[in-house]
């Protein structure tokens, strides 16, 4: 009896031990946990996607197999935002991803200022778990702790970071990530800490020999605007009504944000005008316009565009490539593969995505 006891209780501790070394999903409905089904994704996604992609590349005077730098990304159902996914991830191939999550608590939990890390040594993927990169212990030895906390609470209950994972690991099997959480954060916290944490990645870039698109790149996850007056829990999403002109509104504002303010060259001027665009400056709702990377958006973006100069005295240049919504898009496939939809989808609630490349 002892000895089964003693046996019990080894196998529990082990269980324990690999659990804690890799930080699983929290969302097996709406993103992908297995290798077909992102297979299936992709697929449909590049039968639908690849030619207006590549013709928009084309116009752009860049080739089809293009490395992006930097990136901004959908993070919802895969089943509604994966021919966006696509168009930017398709040709995010870094060996190291440098992830920016937004933190859906943050506000909730009053977590604001400090940028959010985990001890996970790996994250699920779908071929394998994904290391963290040591680029992460490096960093954090770096910022030093007035620039960062670590809550394993907050990035085992947050989804921003693994929708991305599947789509990224497809196209680099040994792929190394490192996930930053970005929180609550004011304009004059967003320009410290931007600037801190590219002057610590200029740093290792240049100590280490990195390439830019090649050995590193960088991704923004964000969703665009939430509109609706159903199903957002207390609140309404709906300023323009939810009618086709509201949703039409709407969708103006999201194509101005990415093509007139998060395209083109890159400078504080853009920081700013998406700020004063979508920010509201109040902690407890922090948005005029809703969406959810209202704080990983302009972090990563001044981020990149600070290393970028810092290392080649150019600006970033950010590419448009997709944008789409939940409300036009409905689902990407028919066939049945074992995920399916965490929300409702029509002129009361749906979201909006866009896809930006930067070089």
């Amino acid at each position: 009896m002892k000895k089964f006891i003693f046996l019990s209780l080894m196998v529990s501790l082990v269980f324990t031990f690999l659990f804690a070394q890799v930080r699983y999903p929290v969302d097996r409905v709406g993103f992908c946990y297995k290798s077909f089904q992102i297979e299936k994704i992709i697929a449909k996604a590049k039968q639908l996607e690849d030619a207006n992609l590549n013709k928009k590349l084309k116009d752009y005077g860049l080739p089809e197999n293009v490395r992006w730098i930097y990136g901004i990304c959908p993070h919802d159902d895969h089943l509604y935002a994966g021919r966006v996914y696509y168009n930017v991830l398709r040709n995010l191939r870094a060996k190291t991803i440098v992830i920016f999550g937004v933190t859906h608590s943050a506000r909730r939990k009053h977590l604001t200022k400090k940028l959010i890390f985990g001890t996970f040594p790996y994250y699920y993927g779908v071929y394998g778990n994904i290391k963290i990169s040591p680029l992460r212990e490096e960093i954090e030895k770096k910022l030093g702790k007035d620039y960062y906390v670590v809550n394993n609470d907050v990035v085992k209950g947050e989804h921003s970071i693994e929708a991305l994972l599947p789509f990224i690991q497809y196209y680099n099997r040994n792929v190394e990530i490192v996930p930053i959480y970005i929180p609550v954060l004011s304009y004059n916290d967003l320009i410290t800490s931007t600037k801190k944490l590219s002057q610590v990645f200029t740093e290792i870039i240049k100590k280490k020999g990195l390439k830019l698109g090649e050995d590193i790149a960088f991704v923004t996850s964000s969703d665009s605007v939430h509109y609706g007056d159903w199903d957002w829990g207390k609140h309404h999403y709906a300023p323009y009504g939810c009618c086709y002109y509201g949703h039409e509104r709407a969708v103006k504002d999201d194509l101005y944000i990415s093509q007139n303010i998060l395209s083109g060259n890159i400078s504080d001027d853009n920081i700013k005008r998406f700020t004063n665009m979508v920010w509201s400056n109040k902690v407890d709702w922090p948005y005029k316009i809703t969406w959810c990377g209202c704080f990983s958006v302009p972090y990563g973006l001044r981020c990149v565009n600070l290393i970028k100069k810092n290392l080649t005295g150019k600006p970033l240049k950010g590419y448009f490539l997709r944008y789409g919504d939940s409300y036009t898009f409905g689902k990407l496939l028919d066939e049945n593969i074992g995920i399916g939809l965490t929300a409702i989808c029509n002129l009361h609630h749906w979201v909006g995505y866009t896809a930006i490349g930067y070089k």
